[in-house]
């Protein structure tokens, strides 16, 4: 692997992946609501929504650096004010942050290795006189990442702090869950009938099923079926840490859903359950258990292609027609098998 790709992915592990200071910047802004991210948590400093704001015009302007710009400000100022305190602006502003990695992951992928150590914004120099290269200029994007990811960590603590404070005195103690499933995250679930689950074995070995009826079952909680899923019951039983992977096969996106789940047999939980999978699918199951999933993560899931595509609109128009085309040459594999019987 080249070093600049090296760092593209270091660009994508520190916004939604596992790097290894702790969690990536999309992992701290998860189920964090449009109230709480225009919350000042402290007089005269910055809300949640003004980082986000912050981190990706810093973003795009790295990225306008490295294409040969010379040092300046970001086009749209050091901290761009939030354009409204509602869930579809706070929505935007996520979308924002997660193109501007994207944009900066593609470009750097575009150099050479050796131009890493080339000068760019026009041959800046640093306080200590040194010239600012292609690769100090990166890696101080994903440092400043770090720094502002740190800082949105506390203020969501604060946050939390201050509703459980003002909260009535019989619900005070109890936990608050970090996620909350929002009208993206329901419309990707909603629209598939397929996602996968990843638990892991009593050996230790990842375990990985298709499961056809993941469901919302409240703000904070999904639910799916044991229909044919022993394996999946058994390492639950054990080890009750679960990840669902719900995509979209056409926009190419979806999210990634982390959480601890608990088994449901013979309850209201399950009879609730069965009864809403056999009236939405038109068939009876015999379900095993519910498998219930308390929410502790959500990261969104965008496919590459983005860097090819200006949108979801033509990232879907691109692939009804070769999704139309694949499945005219599946059915024609499947005329062929049933020709040879």
């Amino acid at each position: 692997m080249r070093e600049v790709e090296r760092l593209a992915r270091e660009v994508g592990s520190t916004l939604s992946g596992d790097p290894w200071h702790g969690p990536s910047v999309m992992a701290v802004l998860s189920g964090i609501d449009a109230a709480a991210a225009g919350r000042r948590a402290i007089p005269g400093a910055h809300t949640i929504a003004e980082l986000v704001l912050h981190m990706a015009a810093w973003t795009r302007e790295t990225t306008r650096r490295l294409r040969g710009g010379a040092a300046g400000a970001p086009a749209e100022g050091d901290w761009p004010a939030p354009r409204a305190a509602t869930a579809e602006a706070w929505r935007a502003a996520l979308a924002e942050l997660r193109l501007a990695h994207e944009e900066l992951a593609a470009e750097l992928v575009r150099h050479d290795d050796a131009d890493l150590d080339r000068p760019v914004a026009g041959g800046q120099r640093d306080a200590l006189g040194e010239i600012v290269t292609l690769r100090r200029t990166a890696a101080g994007l994903l440092q400043h990442d770090a720094y502002h990811a740190g800082q949105a960590a506390l203020l969501r603590k604060l946050a939390a702090g201050a509703a459980s404070s003002s909260a009535p005195s019989d619900t005070a103690a109890a936990p608050a869950a970090p996620v909350r499933l929002d009208d993206d995250m329901r419309a990707v679930i909603a629209a598939q009938r397929l996602g996968y689950a990843a638990t892991v074995t009593p050996e230790g070995r990842p375990n990985l099923s298709p499961k056809g009826t993941i469901r919302v079952l409240d703000d904070r909680r999904l639910f799916f079926c044991d229909i044919a899923s022993p394996n999946t019951r058994a390492n639950l039983a054990a080890n009750p840490w679960i990840e669902l992977n719900v995509v979209d096969p056409l926009s190419r996106r979806g999210w990634r859903f982390l959480g601890r789940a608990t088994l449901h047999a013979g309850d209201e939980v399950h009879r609730r359950a069965v009864e809403q999978i056999d009236g939405e699918e038109g068939v009876h199951y015999h379900v095993e258990a519910v498998v219930v999933i308390e929410l502790e993560r959500a990261l969104p899931l965008r496919s590459p292609g983005y860097d090819h595509v200006p949108d979801e609109a033509a990232m879907r128009a691109r692939w009804t027609g070769l999704r139309r085309r694949l499945d005219e040459e599946f059915e024609r594999h499947l005329a062929e098998r049933r020709g040879g019987r």
